[in-house]
């Protein structure tokens, strides 16, 4: 458990330390036994109350303390390297006479996750290869440019309009004839076992013509159940009440034009089951409602994953718990 000393107890401990008369009043302390430390590293500040001469008997190599021992009482600094790897932890043991303290010191991971990260790449030059044409047309599985994934597109078993899938010349993936329960479907195949409470991140960017769905729902997969990933609202279209996460109106970016401005998916997400190795990560944007964005219904117009170099769709490890 972590622990604080009060400034003012703190600023009274080092001026007693400073004092010859009193250089026997102090216990041996540190004002804290435990430090975090982001994985872009940084400095904290360490109180060190002593009665006499301490240093540093051991320390995490990726650690530096300045100074790494005195006499008395002091503030100190530790410097945390950055971290490219995995979550670290270590021990920091200051001595002072026969007597020990200790300050356990955890890092922030990068979290390098084998087959993670994945991102596609929607340009006009992938237009031109074929290579998402064919393979969103014809095979319907998108792959991913870094990594290995797919995105797809699954109709509702009670949908039976027909999908019109495309890549356009910007080498877009679009497709018109959404209705309710329709999805895209991104999956990743599992290499490394991700335990309950990694935290994942997508992004992307999409939008609807004004004639293609205004309501969707962004949702990954617990194992069981498919799960939020934004916060969940709800509307009323034709007098039911329908529940979405992403608005292909209000949620536009910059003039928020329908048809032309995106909608930024951005969004960290927890995962509340593990997903072991073997096994695929899924997320979807599915449909929610078979309604418009100007209002009509049913929804005719096209709606797409947009993207281009820097802006296609990539999902990625934040961390792991």
């Amino acid at each position: 458990m972590k622990k604080y000393f009060s400034i003012l107890y703190c600023l009274a401990a080092l001026a007693a330390g400073c004092d010859d008369n009193n250089k026997e009043a102090l216990a041996f302390d540190l004002s804290t036994d435990e430090w975090s430390f982001a994985k872009e590293g940084g400095t904290q500040n360490l109180i060190v109350l002593a009665p006499g001469v301490w240093k540093v008997s051991e320390k995490p190599d990726w650690c530096t303390l300045i100074p790494e021992g005195a006499e008395r009482s002091r503030e100190v600094k530790i410097n945390c390297s950055a971290n490219t790897g995995k979550k670290r932890e270590g021990t920091l043991v200051l001595t002072c006479g026969d007597e020990t303290r200790t300050i356990a010191v955890f890092q922030q991971g990068a979290y390098i996750v084998k087959g993670f990260p994945v991102e596609w790449l929607f340009t006009a030059d992938y237009y031109a290869t074929g290579k998402y044409t064919n393979a969103f047309v014809f095979d319907n599985a998108l792959p991913a440019e870094i990594g290995e994934g797919t995105i797809s597109y699954v109709q509702d078993a009670a949908n039976t309009r027909t999908i019109q899938k495309v890549v356009g010349t910007t080498g877009h993936p679009y497709l018109s004839g959404s209705l309710t329960g329709d999805y895209w479907l991104f999956q990743i195949p599992v290499k490394e076992t991700l335990p309950a409470g990694t935290v994942m991140h997508i992004k992307f960017i999409t939008r609807s013509a004004a004639g293609a769905a205004r309501y969707w729902s962004l949702e990954y997969l617990d194992n069981e159940s498919w799960k939020p990933i934004s916060a969940q609202r709800t509307a009323q279209v034709a007098g039911e009440s329908v529940i979405y996460t992403l608005d292909l109106v209000t949620d536009l970016t910059g003039n928020k034009r329908v048809g032309s401005d995106n909608a930024q998916i951005d969004n960290d997400f927890t995962l509340s089951a593990q997903i072991t190795a073997g096994n695929r990560l899924q997320c979807r944007l599915r449909c929610a409602a078979d309604i418009a964005c100007n209002g009509e219904n049913p929804n005719t117009g096209n709606h797409r994953l947009a993207g281009a170099v820097g802006t296609s769709p990539i999902i990625s490890v934040v961390s792991i718990d």
